[in-house]
């Protein structure tokens, strides 16, 4: 199919309407959550990582850029983290900056919509600008705009890059063919709106884009001996190194991004990067209908399980028409050849096929590898090639090899609806949804009954019905996985409680629903705790040292389990003296405490010769869920796990099998120290007041229990085969102790250290290590502490004039200003000291002292010290990292580059008014 010669040449009134008709479906999908009061921003399907690392973030950058400042730094996060990973790295790209400005929920929601709009419109512009149809483009449009991965990870960073890809690979397909120099200048902007959209992805997917468009076309051009060799293959191989190298060095996010890379850790459990999807999963390709209920990939290891999601789908008659598109290969002038290549290398990634799964073992792919990143590129082309077969059914050419390809098609799909029919029986949406579609293929097999000579327009006309309709249900019906805004961030109760001074002190919740990770930020309290894909490896070490693992592997199974996505710290396992150093407060739950026991208990027998039923899992009383024990009475369950003391917070439940014998279950829990046992607690919970007031909620303060164990009872009619007994939570909160101070109990269990530590406090017993190595090998051996702060590096022959860590009378620092990049304080010290911050010690930190600029020493290996003399002086800490002044200079240079180029190919343009002239060889 011949490449059109402009881009012009498509009348604009096609370009409207396409966009406005995209505009009007996105509008109406978004506005079936506005209409009930929700946002899609919040609405997760797959991964909670938008809402809880990125959006806090973002409010961060928006009132800076609002308030005329640039943030590169989340006081809030960890001890402090980089803000240009993830955030400030999307400050060059366009949608990102109106959502920035606009400063609230809704522009971050416009931001959504519109983004979605103009990945399908960009779609559009590349299906003409390869030849095809008005009516082609715009399925190509839906297809990529509605496709599964835009339904599922419609909140995250990623399709600021995805908007851009048709772009891209339109300008790279113009140029690779014919070298032209306007070609040239829209591949490196949209290129430069891919590395803009914030993620790793296009740092190495599209370079592939390149090598896979800049071969094949140089082959072709070879093939058809156009010109000789030399002038084929030179210039397109200088393209192809010019637009790779030129790419990974133009932005200002490479040095900082190699650096935060670099200097940081993130999970990598041991086969990660070679996950595949199953082959048995290609149905899901076409349609999400058979999403729940499909198997995981044979050989995944558990902890993978939660990685192996099912392919985002395509959509039935996108799919339909792609596959009929390969009928007319031979008839194609190379273009249609070029993305079935293109599409099979996709598949081959995507699925693991043989051959294709060396580039997943690449240097960085396999320690950045997603392989989710692929279902975008397979979707773009799928769409593309869904417009090819709609344009080939308009000629009604081969119109039987599409009955044949629909009738396959429809008896696979009728297979799997027999194979799950009892999962679709008991989900009515589902069966409505596989009906209409089955009711859809019918109507398909009508038209082209009725033998008419227009039976291919009138196919053509219906497809497109057919492919907007179901892509559009799609989108709008298709369930979150975590349920309707399950991850929407709402104030937390206890700020209504508690006045906590935010400046001075930090939050560690070892429950991450009271307090998720990172959200905290939204209400400028500082969390110690630091979610994401990548954390700066000093506080990895840290973490490691104070919780005693001993290999990443413990680490990486801490930071997975359960799906808490970060890394804890261990109350239990952590020395007391580290502590007090690293907790001002500290939050726990009634439901979700310190420490789930829920596992830790193993099935007994308990009054009965027989064996009883178990389970552990999720159960719903009174519209109210809980991860609990079902016991079937009589049954006995013993911990595995002594426990010396603590609050038990628990709940209690009945999981009825309704009928004139339901009468309740007994509840008891006994504690056993020694060779003795007693009575903890007892609770008959009559069937009637179950099912009325549902969970029953209790605590009790356990101490010096060496074993606990559960027991049920049937009802008093002894009837076993009716009623259920349900422990729910079994929760162990953390004891009353000297070392904390139960502040309030009618929420969540609120604790504050007795011994609490501010940010910033004055030190005169210091104690020098030679590197940071040792200084980790003391927080491993438990020496962590307030008493004596270790620093790492030669002493500089600074010695205060007393070793005390209590400061001298007269001592007194003010916190004058607390910013993102920025923190100033007063002091006025009577005898020299050193300043210690509980600010994590990161490269791009500097100290000025009275305007002289003075070295951070890293204290205590992850903390910030400087030496302060006597007297009264202003400290003032900047956050100004050099990578990221080298990368923005770097920038700001390509853009007045990039302005100069796109001036010239202007006056060109107007200078030669067939905008013609190739580059030379």
């Amino acid at each position: 199919m011949k490449l059109m010669k402009s881009l012009r040449a498509i009348p604009f009134r096609q370009y409207i309407s396409a966009f406005l008709f995209l505009l009007l479906l996105v509008s109406i999908a978004f506005a079936t959550r506005w209409f009930q009061g929700r946002k899609m921003l919040f609405e997760i399907l797959w991964d909670p990582i938008p809402v809880q690392l990125f959006y806090p973030g973002d409010r961060i950058e928006s009132l800076a850029l609002k308030n005329g400042k640039l943030a590169l730094w989340d006081p809030y996060r960890g001890f402090g983290s980089r803000l240009i990973m993830p955030t400030a790295i999307t400050l060059a790209h366009p949608l990102k900056l109106i959502a920035f400005l606009w400063g609230t929920d809704n522009g971050f929601e416009f931001m959504l919509l519109l983004r979605l709009v103009l990945a399908g419109f960009f779609s559009y512009i590349l299906a003409r600008g390869i030849g095809l149809s008005h009516l082609a483009g715009m399925v190509s449009a839906i297809s990529y705009a509605f496709c599964g991965f835009f339904r599922q990870f419609h909140n995250f960073q990623d399709l600021n890059v995805e908007m851009f890809y048709p772009l891209a690979l339109l300008f790279l397909i113009r140029l690779f063919q014919e070298l032209k120099f306007f070609d040239l200048i829209c591949c490196i902007w949209s290129g430069y709106f891919l590395i803009t959209g914030g993620h790793p992805e296009p740092f190495y997917y599209f370079p592939g884009m390149i090598i896979v468009s800049g071969t094949y076309y140089t082959i072709e051009q070879l093939l058809c001996k156009t010109n000789k060799p030399k002038q084929i293959i030179f210039p397109r191989m200088f393209f192809i190194i010019f637009l790779i190298l030129f790419f990974h060095m133009v932005h200002f996010i490479v040095e900082p991004g190699l650096e935060v890379f670099l200097r940081g850790w993130t999970y990598h459990p041991e086969g990660l990067g070679k996950l595949n999807f199953d082959i048995q999963h290609i149905i899901a390709l076409f349609t999400p209908l058979f999403d729940f209920w499909l198997q995981s990939p044979r050989g995944i290891r558990e902890q993978f399980i939660q990685f192996t999601a099912i392919p985002s789908y395509l959509g039935f008659f996108p799919g339909l028409l792609a596959l009929y598109s390969i009928f007319n290969l031979r008839q194609s002038r190379g273009t249609l050849t070029f993305f079935w290549v293109f599409t099979i290398i996709m598949l081959g990634l995507l699925f693991g096929i043989p051959g294709f799964s060396w580039f997943l073992s690449l240097p960085f792919v396999n320690r950045l590898q997603n392989f989710r990143y692929f279902q975008s590129v397979l979707a773009l082309l799928v769409s593309v090639l869904a417009g090819f077969g709609l344009d080939q059914l308009r000629k009604n050419t081969n119109l039987r090899n599409f009955l044949m390809l629909l009738s396959v098609l429809t008896l696979w799909l009728i297979f799997h609806l027999l194979r799950f029919s009892n999962y679709l029986l008991q989900n009515p949406r589902f069966l409505v949804a596989g009906a209409l579609i089955i009711f859809s293929i019918a109507l398909l097999f009508i038209i082209y009954f009725l033998r008419r000579a227009s039976s291919g327009i009138r196919l053509a006309g219906a497809l497109f019905f057919l492919v907007s309709a179901e892509l559009f249900f799609y989108f709008i019906f298709v369930s979150p996985l975590y349920g309707l805004q399950a991850f929407q961030p709402e104030k937390p109760k206890f700020l209504e409680r508690v006045n906590l001074d935010f400046h001075l002190y930090r939050l560690y919740s070892p429950d991450q629903d009271i307090l998720p990770p990172d959200t905290a930020s939204i209400w400028k309290l500082r969390d110690i705790r630091e979610r994401g894909p990548l954390v700066p490896k000093e506080y990895y070490r840290m973490v490691s040292g104070l919780n005693g693992w001993k290999t990443e592997q413990d680490a990486v199974d801490a930071f997975l389990q359960n799906g808490r996505f970060y890394l804890p710290f261990e109350m239990d396992r952590i020395p007391d003296p580290a502590q007090d150093m690293l907790f001002g407060y500290l939050l726990t739950k009634h439901r979700l405490g310190t420490k789930s026991l829920l596992e830790k208990f193993q099935a007994g027998i308990l009054f009965s010769p027989g064996p009883r039923y178990l389970s552990k899992a999720k159960y719903t009383v009174v519209n109210k869920s809980r991860d609990a024990l079902l016991l079937h009475p009589p049954s006995r369950l013993k911990c595995s796990e002594k426990i010396l003391n603590g609050n038990l917070l628990f709940e209690i439940g009945i999981m009825p099998a309704q009928g004139p014998q339901s009468d309740g279950a007994e509840f008891l829990l006994l504690g056993q120290t020694g060779s003795g046992a007693r009575l903890l607690f007892y609770r008959f919970l009559p069937y009637s007041e179950a099912v009325k007031s549902g969970w029953k909620e209790y605590r009790l303060n356990l101490r010096e229990q060496a074993m606990l164990e559960l027991a049920t009872l049937p009802g008093p009619r002894g009837n076993l085969a009716q009623d259920f007994a349900l422990f729910g939570s079994m929760e162990l909160g953390v004891a009353d102790s000297p070392e904390y101070q139960l502040l309030d109990d009618s929420g969540p269990f609120l604790y504050q250290r007795i011994s609490r530590v501010p940010r910033f406090f004055l030190s005169r017993n210091v104690e020098w290590v030679e590197s940071q190595e040792k200084s980790l090998e003391l927080i491993r051996q438990g020496k962590f502490s307030r008493e004596k702060i270790f620093l790492s590096g030669k002493n500089p022959g600074l010695i205060p004039a007393q070793n005390s860590i209590e400061p001298s009378l007269g001592d007194e620092i003010y916190l004058q200003k607390d910013e993102t990049d920025l923190v100033e304080l007063e002091l006025k010290l009577k005898e020299p000291a050193w300043l210690i911050m509980t600010d994590s010690y990161l490269s791009g930190w500097q100290a000025f002292l009275d305007g002289e600029e003075k070295r951070i020493y890293p204290a205590n290996y992850y903390f910030r010290a400087v030496w302060i003399p006597s007297g009264a002086h202003r400290l003032k800490f900047l956050y100004h990292p050099l990578s990221f002044r080298i990368g923005f200079f770097k920038s700001i240079g390509f853009l007045i580059v990039g302005l100069v180029l796109t001036g010239l190919l202007i006056i060109r343009r107007i200078k030669t008014a067939d905008g013609s002239g190739k580059f030379s060889a």
